[in-house]
């Protein structure tokens, strides 16, 4: 994705250098490109998705659900031209429709960004499961984890139960 960023930046150049822009300035812009049908092709497969990709990853760092939910609908239809029927006629229409009928103290605390973690303050937002693998889990994999111990199951049942003591045993070291 970053060099699909640094793509769409070399293809935006002149249009950027004359400074900032506006939402409707850039959406401009696209349409005046989309005329020629070769510059409709780079817009609607290359650049558009790879804007909304980016809006989705700024939306789950910063813990913005909405704008989550937006890019979402925005990725559908490239979902479905890209034959990724789960996601397209499953998952995602499955949970944009979910979404919509949630209990308001569900909906208020997702507006507050309770579905991402942080791993301090001030830092950037992570997914509950990016950040299981960034913390717990990560623990596992390292000296005194699984990795180099024996996997039957008792001994992977001892693991997992010792799992909480160590956790919070690293989080007390780290405090001091």
């Amino acid at each position: 994705m970053r060099a699909f960023r640094m793509v769409v930046s070399a293809l935006f150049h002149d249009f950027l250098e004359e400074g900032e822009k506006t939402h409707e300035q850039i959406t401009e812009f696209l349409e005046k490109v989309r005329e020629q049908p070769t510059d409709r092709l780079w817009v609607d497969c290359f650049i558009i998705p790879t804007l909304i990709a980016h809006k989705f990853w700024r939306a789950e760092r910063e813990g913005d659900w909405l704008l989550q939910q937006h890019c979402l609908e925005e990725m559908l239809p490239y979902f479905f031209a890209a034959s990724h029927h789960h996601y397209s006629t499953k998952w995602i229409i499955w949970h944009l429709c979910d979404m919509q009928h949630l209990p308001a103290t569900a909906k208020d605390d997702l507006l507050a960004g309770c579905h991402v973690c942080h791993h301090s303050d001030g830092a950037a937002a992570v997914r509950g499961d990016m950040f299981g693998e960034q913390t717990c889990i990560k623990q596992g994999k390292g000296v005194g984890g699984m990795k180099g111990i024996s996997t039957n199951p008792e001994r992977v049942a001892v693991w997992i139960q010792s799992f909480g003591i160590c956790s919070h045993l690293s989080k007390s070291l780290d405090e001091m």
